[in-house]
């Protein structure tokens, strides 16, 4: 029998995903699930579906103005798939060993992208999910539905908004994943205190949420807080 850590090796992506979850999960700090997530900023994919196994989501857009990230997202999301079928048909071709794995390695928002390709055993008490990837400029309107996502996330993506664009297109950013979250919906950011040694006077973006009709979480963890050389905020969207 495999171990434990052969496994992680064979499939590295699905270890990237849990153990970025693990970290996703404490700067989220939701209360309850969120169903639908969206991704600014997604870069190549991986941080979108660790994002929705933190929040236990089976709904994720990952937005990028890169195309080449985008392309690659596409492409290990397909790869991620196949590897999850082949697990999941390992559950009935060699029982405990693989059934290990599909419970606790294979992330749930990637079992549910091929709920209807596998074996009933390994598919009982999984959601369908749906993953998707966008090219697109967030200081621009992009092509989603408002009021509809749960949770809306981006890590080090305004920094280099304000920083190579100003303010106003850092307030579009901003405005677009307030259109975006659905009414009593989150929006959280994680981003650098500077935008680099060079430029090191200090950046604060909590008037550009306020600005955008967000409230600060009411939780009990700061709405805003430092840890180390970040920053993280954490906003609801008021009801309607």
């Amino acid at each position: 029998m495999r171990s434990r850590e052969e496994f992680e090796r064979e499939f590295p992506s699905f270890f990237n995903i849990m153990a970025s979850a693990r970290d996703l999960g404490r700067l989220i700090c939701l209360d309850k699930p969120a169903d639908s997530i969206a991704n600014f900023g997604c870069g190549e994919g991986l941080e979108t579906l660790a994002l929705m196994h933190a929040a236990a989501s089976v709904e994720g857009v990952g937005i990028d103005i890169d195309g080449e990230k985008v392309l690659k997202g596409t492409r290990t999301l397909e790869a991620l798939k196949c590897a999850a079928l082949s697990v999941a048909h390992g559950v009935m071709c060699h029982g405990e060993e693989y059934h290990e794995w599909w419970r606790d390695l294979v992330p749930d928002c990637v079992k549910g992208l091929v709920l209807n390709q596998i074996p009933e055993g390994p598919a009982y008490g999984v959601r369908e999910s749906s993953v998707t990837f966008i090219q697109a400029d967030i200081t621009q309107p992009v092509c989603i539905a408002s009021d509809h996502f749960d949770l809306v996330y981006c890590k080090s993506v305004l920094y280099q908004v304000v920083c190579d664009h100003g303010a106003l297109a850092l307030q579009r950013a901003v405005d677009e994943m307030t259109r975006v979250a659905v009414p009593g919906g989150c929006v959280v950011a994680v981003e650098p205190l500077s935008c680099s040694p060079e430029r090191p006077e200090p950046l604060d973006f909590a008037h550009f949420f306020e600005r955008a009709g967000l409230h600060r979480c009411q939780t009990d963890r700061k709405a805003i807080r430092d840890e180390g050389e970040v920053r993280t905020y954490r906003y609801g969207k008021p009801p309607a």
